[in-house]
């Protein structure tokens, strides 16, 4: 297993030849800063950036609107239900800077989450947002069902966001984010769906499929 820098040009040497210009962000924060997808975005790709964070998706929006013609941007959570759900903030105070106008990278206790339990430092406080499958996001907006890169932020939920995958849709390669509560399930899950760990950079597991 490699560990090399994910980065533009070690990914894009891991794809197919007749590859599509197709990114699926799921946790994609405001678009720029610690971005799997923008170096692809800047590079003429066609996107979908998903980020639940009202808060955030503001940013979202205002980083990423030169490229509108190219990015659609979903404002929703992602695992493998929908409906409405509870939404957490960090405990250090995130959710009340950001209402003050905060910029979300450079603030402290910016985490937040679906699933508050897999981390101590979340608080009680939460709002209420959207949350559907992947699949059913993809289909919205009419996705190619060939899809060359997904990446996958979403604060240790990237097990339920894969279970809510259809095998209809074939992502060359999935870059998740690794928790110990979650590392060995979601690994037999990429696995059962036919993909290899082939690069690990920190927390961040780079997977190709067979």
């Amino acid at each position: 297993m490699d560990k090399q820098k994910i980065t533009y040009s070690y990914l894009k040497k891991l794809l197919p030849e007749n590859h599509l210009n197709y990114f699926v962000d799921i946790g994609a924060h405001n678009g720029v800063s610690i971005s799997n997808s923008f170096p692809f975005i800047k590079k003429g790709w066609d996107c979908v950036s998903i980020e639940p964070n009202p808060y955030i998706f503001k940013d979202l929006e205002e980083n990423l609107k030169k490229y509108n013609d190219k990015v659609i941007l979903i404002k929703k959570a992602v695992s493998n239900f929908n409906g409405i759900t509870k939404f957490y903030f960090d405990r250090r105070g995130f959710l009340k800077d950001r209402k003050k106008g905060g910029k979300a990278d450079k603030k402290k206790g910016m985490r937040s989450t679906i699933q508050p339990d897999l981390f101590k430092e979340m608080s009680e406080e939460f709002i209420m947002v959207e949350v559907d499958t992947i699949t059913s996001i993809l289909d919205s907006v009419n996705a190619p069902t060939e899809i060359s890169i997904m990446s996958i932020d979403t604060e240790g939920m990237d097990y339920e966001v894969l279970e809510g995958l259809d095998s209809k849709y074939k992502i060359h390669i999935i870059i998740t984010e690794d928790y110990s509560k979650t590392k060995d399930i979601k690994y037999k899950l990429l696995e059962s769906k036919g993909y290899k760990h082939i690069n690990q950079e920190g927390i961040n597991s780079v997977w190709i499929l067979n």
